[in-house]
C-alpha cells in the first residue's frame, strides 16, 4: 500500500467515524426528547395533584379559622386576635404569660 492509500483510509476512517457519532448523537437527542416529553407530563399531572390537594387543604383550614375566630372572649377579641397578641409579646412578656397560665391550670 502506498502512502497515498493510508491517508485516504485514515481519513475515510475519520469521516465514518464522525458521521456514526453524528447519527448517535441524533439518536440520544431524539430518546432523550420522547423521555422528556414523558415526563414533562407526568410532572403536570402531579403538579395538578398537588394543586386540587392544596386547594382542599386551604378550603379546611379557611373554615377552621373561620370557626376560631368566631369564639370571642368577654371584652369581644376573636381568639384570632389574641394569638396576634402573644405572637407581638417579648420572649419575657411570653415566659410571664407562660407562668400564669400554668398558675391557672393548677388551680
Amino acid at each position: 500500500m502506498s502512502v497515498n492509500e493510508e491517508l485516504r483510509k485514515i481519513l475515510v476512517t475519520g469521516l465514518g467515524a464522525m458521521v456514526l457519532s453524528k447519527e448517535r448523537i441524533k439518536e440520544l437527542l431524539e430518546a432523550s426528547s420522547a423521555k422528556g416529553e414523558v415526563a414533562l407530563e407526568q410532572y403536570k399531572l402531579l403538579n395538578q395533584e398537588l394543586k386540587r390537594t392544596v386547594n382542599i387543604k386551604l378550603s379546611v383550614s379557611d373554615k377552621d379559622e373561620d370557626a376560631a375566630t368566631a369564639k370571642t372572649d368577654p371584652e369581644g377579641l376573636s381568639l384570632a386576635q389574641i394569638l396576634e397578641g402573644i405572637e407581638s409579646l417579648t420572649p419575657e412578656e411570653q415566659e410571664a404569660l407562660a407562668g400564669k397560665l400554668t398558675a391557672l391550670r393548677q388551680e
